[in-house]
Protein backbone atom coordinates (compact mmCIF):
# COMPACT_ATOMS: atom_id res chain seq x y z
CA UNK A 1 0.00 0.00 0.00
CA UNK A 2 1.01 3.80 -0.63
CA UNK A 3 0.17 6.96 0.69
CA UNK A 4 -1.68 9.20 -1.61
CA UNK A 5 -1.00 12.89 -1.27
CA UNK A 6 -2.42 16.48 -2.17
CA UNK A 7 0.22 17.85 -3.88
CA UNK A 8 -1.38 21.35 -3.08
CA UNK A 9 -2.09 19.80 0.37
CA UNK A 10 1.84 18.86 0.87
CA UNK A 11 2.89 22.16 -0.11
CA UNK A 12 0.31 24.03 1.93
CA UNK A 13 1.82 21.59 5.03
CA UNK A 14 5.09 22.89 4.64
CA UNK A 15 4.33 26.41 5.33
CA UNK A 16 4.92 26.96 9.02
CA UNK A 17 3.11 29.97 10.40
CA UNK A 18 -0.32 29.67 11.55
CA UNK A 19 -3.16 31.70 9.48
CA UNK A 20 -4.71 31.46 5.61
CA UNK A 21 -2.33 29.75 3.45
CA UNK A 22 -3.14 29.88 -0.62
CA UNK A 23 -1.38 27.01 -2.61
CA UNK A 24 -0.34 28.23 -6.22
CA UNK A 25 0.42 25.57 -9.07
CA UNK A 26 1.04 26.59 -13.05
CA UNK A 27 -1.72 25.11 -14.70
CA UNK A 28 -0.16 26.09 -18.21
CA UNK A 29 -2.63 28.31 -20.46
CA UNK A 30 -2.23 31.42 -18.99
CA UNK A 31 -4.03 29.48 -15.57
CA UNK A 32 -3.31 27.84 -12.24
CA UNK A 33 -4.19 25.21 -10.07
CA UNK A 34 -5.54 27.15 -6.86
CA UNK A 35 -6.43 26.23 -3.24
CA UNK A 36 -6.68 27.94 -0.20
CA UNK A 37 -5.73 26.13 3.50
CA UNK A 38 -6.05 27.38 7.20
CA UNK A 39 -3.01 26.59 9.70
CA UNK A 40 -3.53 26.98 13.36
CA UNK A 41 -0.99 24.61 14.95
CA UNK A 42 -0.35 21.14 13.77
CA UNK A 43 -3.91 21.47 12.53
CA UNK A 44 -4.65 22.02 8.57
CA UNK A 45 -7.66 22.76 7.26
CA UNK A 46 -8.99 22.71 3.53
CA UNK A 47 -10.78 26.31 3.59
CA UNK A 48 -10.93 26.26 -1.12
CA UNK A 49 -11.15 23.48 -3.18
CA UNK A 50 -8.55 23.12 -5.97
CA UNK A 51 -10.08 24.68 -9.21
CA UNK A 52 -7.96 26.34 -11.98
CA UNK A 53 -8.39 30.06 -12.55
CA UNK A 54 -6.73 31.89 -15.36
CA UNK A 55 -3.79 33.73 -13.94
CA UNK A 56 -4.89 37.19 -14.13
CA UNK A 57 -7.95 36.75 -12.27
CA UNK A 58 -6.07 35.14 -9.31
CA UNK A 59 -4.02 37.79 -9.05
CA UNK A 60 -7.21 40.39 -9.01
CA UNK A 61 -9.01 38.18 -6.34
CA UNK A 62 -6.53 36.63 -4.52
CA UNK A 63 -6.76 36.65 -0.93
CA UNK A 64 -4.54 39.47 0.42
CA UNK A 65 -4.24 38.33 4.01
CA UNK A 66 -3.01 34.86 3.10
CA UNK A 67 0.51 33.51 3.02
CA UNK A 68 1.48 32.34 -0.80
CA UNK A 69 3.30 29.36 -1.81
CA UNK A 70 4.35 26.69 -4.62
CA UNK A 71 5.62 26.79 -7.84
CA UNK A 72 2.83 28.63 -9.67
CA UNK A 73 4.13 31.98 -8.19
CA UNK A 74 7.18 31.67 -10.09
CA UNK A 75 5.13 33.23 -13.54
CA UNK A 76 3.21 35.80 -11.27
CA UNK A 77 5.94 36.93 -8.45
CA UNK A 78 6.88 40.07 -10.33
CA UNK A 79 3.31 41.13 -10.44
CA UNK A 80 2.12 40.62 -6.82
CA UNK A 81 3.02 43.87 -5.48
CA UNK A 82 5.32 44.59 -2.61
CA UNK A 83 2.08 43.82 -0.01
CA UNK A 84 2.44 40.30 -0.80
CA UNK A 85 3.09 38.01 1.50
CA UNK A 86 4.92 34.84 0.22
CA UNK A 87 6.22 31.92 2.48
CA UNK A 88 9.87 30.71 1.91
CA UNK A 89 11.31 29.85 -1.57
CA UNK A 90 12.14 27.04 -0.03
CA UNK A 91 8.76 25.40 0.64
CA UNK A 92 7.41 26.47 -2.58
CA UNK A 93 7.75 22.99 -4.07
CA UNK A 94 6.75 19.45 -2.44
CA UNK A 95 9.60 18.23 -0.29
CA UNK A 96 9.95 14.51 0.23
CA UNK A 97 11.00 14.80 3.75
CA UNK A 98 7.29 16.42 4.62
CA UNK A 99 5.50 13.92 2.17
CA UNK A 100 7.47 11.15 4.81
CA UNK A 101 6.27 12.82 7.90
CA UNK A 102 2.96 12.98 6.57
CA UNK A 103 2.63 9.38 5.70
CA UNK A 104 3.99 8.74 9.40
CA UNK A 105 1.21 10.24 10.89
CA UNK A 106 -1.40 9.65 8.28
CA UNK A 107 -4.11 7.10 8.90
CA UNK A 108 -4.73 3.37 7.92
CA UNK A 109 -7.06 4.51 5.65
CA UNK A 110 -4.93 7.04 3.61
CA UNK A 111 -3.28 4.53 2.36
CA UNK A 112 -4.25 2.77 -0.66
CA UNK A 113 -3.41 -0.10 -3.29
CA UNK A 114 -0.75 1.48 -5.76
CA UNK A 115 -2.92 0.12 -8.95
CA UNK A 116 -6.02 1.97 -8.19
CA UNK A 117 -4.26 5.20 -7.38
CA UNK A 118 -5.14 7.55 -10.40
CA UNK A 119 -4.69 11.21 -10.73
CA UNK A 120 -7.43 13.65 -10.64
CA UNK A 121 -7.32 15.68 -13.84
CA UNK A 122 -9.00 18.77 -13.90
CA UNK A 123 -9.34 19.83 -17.41
CA UNK A 124 -8.79 17.54 -20.57
CA UNK A 125 -5.61 17.42 -22.32
CA UNK A 126 -5.04 20.11 -25.25
CA UNK A 127 -5.00 17.20 -27.83
CA UNK A 128 -8.62 16.28 -26.47
CA UNK A 129 -10.09 19.74 -26.54
CA UNK A 130 -8.25 19.85 -30.20
CA UNK A 131 -10.14 16.48 -30.76
CA UNK A 132 -13.40 17.52 -29.71
CA UNK A 133 -13.64 20.45 -30.90
CA UNK A 134 -12.76 19.07 -34.86
CA UNK A 135 -15.37 16.22 -33.99
CA UNK A 136 -18.16 18.77 -33.52
CA UNK A 137 -16.59 20.89 -36.59
CA UNK A 138 -17.39 17.47 -38.67
CA UNK A 139 -20.72 16.78 -37.27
Amino acid sequence: RVFAANTLRLIASQVPTDGEIEVVMDAQRGELFVAGYAREGASLKQLREVSIVAADQWLESRPVSATLTGPGLAKVKCRLGDEAKTADEAVWIPQAAQLARLAASAEPNDFVDPFTLVPNYFRKSAAEEKADKAEVQNS
